[in-house]
């Protein structure tokens, strides 16, 4: 694995309750262990103008939340993730 140039989520996780301004409010730290990601697919294909558009950005399949967020907002539901 590539280590991020930036520095890593521990890194990120101690700068951050260690600030003396943003430490205080962090009221609560649990590390939950990795799983496995859960693909999904969208009920209804791309229409054939997104396909392309899909396809330059790299994306090979979809998350199973962005695939049930995709439905939800097709079926007019408000989504927010």
């Amino acid at each position: 694995m590539k280590k991020n140039p930036q520095g890593s989520i521990d890194e990120y996780v101690a700068a951050l309750t260690s600030s003396p301004r943003f430490g205080p409010q962090v009221v609560h730290l649990r590390r939950l262990p990795a799983v496995p990601a859960r693909h999904g697919e969208v009920a209804r294909p791309w229409h054939e103008k997104m396909r392309p558009l899909v396809d330059g950005l790299g994306v090979t399949g979809l998350y199973s939340y962005q695939a049930e967020a995709i439905d939800a907002i097709r079926a007019g539901k408000t989504v927010v993730t």
